[in-house]
Order: structure tokens, then sequence, then C-alpha cells
């Protein structure tokens, strides 16, 4: 009897081994299945705040010279206030 039991733990063991690795297998690819469109989200909403950025710097830029130079003053006033 004693015989047995060894190689019965060692098939056990083994089973239950592979079986908690091919339960680990389809864990990860249903994890990276649900972190792709979450992924691509984030990068495209960075990409959207960092030409925001770019467009809140170019305008703050543009601000400060008119507010140093009257003649930038004026011919931003008048692209302001046109319409077509």
């Amino acid at each position: 009897m004693k015989k047995y039991i060894n190689p019965i733990l060692r098939v056990a063991t083994v089973g239950m081994l592979l079986y908690v690795i091919y339960n680990q297998s389809q864990s990860i690819k249903e994890l990276r299945a649900a972190y792709a469109p979450l992924q691509y989200q984030c990068d495209s909403l960075k990409s959207e705040i960092f030409v925001k950025d770019i467009d809140i710097q170019r305008y703050s830029i543009i601000i400060d010279r008119a507010n140093e130079d009257p003649r930038c003053n004026k011919v931003l006033n008048k692209l302001f206030n046109e319409t077509e």
C-alpha cells in the first residue's frame, strides 16, 4: 500500500500543477483582452490633452505678446472683432 501512495501523490501533484498553469494562462489571456482597449483609450486621452496643452501655451504667448506690444495688440483686437 505504501508503494502506491507516493506515485499517486506525485500524479495528483503534477495534475494540480498543470491545472493551475492552464487556469493562469486563461486568466492572463482574459486580462490582456480587457487591457488592450483601456490602453488605447488612455493613450488617445493623453494625445488629446497634449494637443490642447500646446494650444493653450500658444494662446498665452500671443496674449502676453499683445500686452507688451501695442501693434500686436491692435492686430489681435482686429482678429477677435472681425466677422465674416
